[in-house]
């Protein structure tokens, strides 16, 4: 057993106790704790109850994703604490100096700025969830290590996701069992994110065993048949998240495709008509029906890409993810000659946040789409987009 203070030895792993459990790094900022607040709850006496609210109150605001997020920071932390011998107590509330001095390590590592700054606010999540203090609401020292962590971290290039294109959306036309319960909801699913530039995880469940219908549409959820002020007919439906938009949702929009086999519209209303009987608001939309005993299974993220990309693999196409669909869509839309607004207003992007999709797409089409647009072509379509982005600044 390691003797209190004494440093871990390169390649140790970050030791384990009871304040800090090893769990999913998703709940490390709400179950990891420390003396101090520990010292905190027994201070608080018949009050202890309330500090318990007031932590949850503090991270429930935080998505999953950023909790991950910071509980990989917790965990660089506390191996940082290890080996450099920091004793529980020291830890929180940490010290300005601890606090720039473990920055510094992570400079040594060349991590990104972007990735220290996410660590760094996990711990000030975790502080002020216990009540502790935060010593860096102002700190000329730490600015100046992130400028070293600047410097010395090489910049970072996303990799390129080549986009859903509409060869992808036919072979699933043609290759998927339109008789088939479960294939019915993933062709709906797929020509919906596509043709509306929507993200899955807007209307599909990352677990069959968890729904919640605040974030995800169930089976009593509308499907309304509009019209256009130009007398054409769409559907619009609600949802009730969204990224940018959190719990207020937002509307999609389904246009018909007269003459295309994705048209959304005709894959809702058979998804409807093989998976829809029913309005109960603990299923999710895009559940299907089971033959074995009539029951709704849900349509998990996984399982959804998982019979994509077997279609794709088999009509020869390439492996693709779930965040394709959007800008695939988006793409194809600008492709076939959509004006800039009307695909902003498909995808529910703001002025500003098109613009940096757009430059997603304009790497996408000469990358993965040069055989679809000509060099002529593509000039112009830039020059609308500049067109449009001025006028609408």
């Amino acid at each position: 057993m390691r003797q209190k203070g004494a440093r871990l030895q390169k390649g140790e792993i970050v030791s384990t106790n009871r304040y800090r459990p090893s769990v999913l790094a998703s709940k490390r900022v709400l179950l990891w704790s420390s003396p101090f607040y520990e010292g905190l709850l027994k201070a608080r006496g018949s009050t202890a109850h309330l500090q318990v609210k007031v932590e949850r109150a503090i991270l429930a605001g935080l998505e999953d994703s950023t909790l991950t997020q910071y509980g990989v920071g917790l965990k660089r932390f506390a191996e940082f604490c290890d080996q450099e011998g920091i004793s529980e107590e020291d830890r929180v509330p940490a010290s300005e100096f601890l606090l720039c001095a473990f920055a510094s390590a992570m400079a040594l590592e060349v991590v990104q700025r972007t990735t220290l700054n996410t660590w760094l606010a996990g711990l000030r999540a975790w502080h002020l969830s216990q009540g502790a203090p935060w010593s860096l609401s102002s700190s000329d020292s730490m600015e100046m290590i992130k400028k070293a962590v600047a410097k010395r971290a090489p910049a970072s290039k996303k990799t390129l996701r080549p986009p859903v294109t509409i060869q992808h959306l036919r072979a699933l036309a043609d290759h998927l069992d339109l008789l088939n319960s479960f294939d019915i909801a993933v062709f709906a699913v797929a020509c919906t994110a596509f043709w509306s530039c929507m993200r899955l995880g807007e209307i599909l469940v990352d677990s069959p065993r968890f729904f919640d219908p605040s974030r995800s549409p169930s089976k009593a959820m509308i499907l309304s048949s509009r019209e256009s002020r130009e007398g054409l007919p769409f559907l619009s439906f609600n949802i009730p998240w969204t990224k940018t938009t959190k719990n207020e949702g937002a509307t999609v929009v389904v246009n018909p495709r007269q003459g295309d086999p994705t048209c959304p519209v005709r894959a809702l209303r058979l998804h409807q008509h093989a998976n829809g009987a029913s309005s109960d608001p603990s299923v999710p939309f895009f559940a299907f029906s089971t033959t074995s005993d009539h029951t709704f299974q849900p349509l998990t993220r996984d399982a959804f890409m998982s019979r994509c990309n077997n279609v794709w693999a088999a009509a020869g196409l390439g492996k693709l993810t779930g965040h394709s669909f959007r800008i695939g869509g988006a793409t194809e839309l600008l492709l076939q000659g959509k004006p800039p607004y009307v695909v902003q207003k498909q995808g529910r992007w703001k002025s500003s946040a098109f613009l940096l999709y757009w430059r997603s797409v304009d790497e996408v089409i000469p990358t993965y789409l040069s055989d679809r647009i000509s060099e002529g072509d593509l000039s112009t379509l830039r020059g609308n987009m500049k067109d449009w982005f001025a006028s609408s600044v």
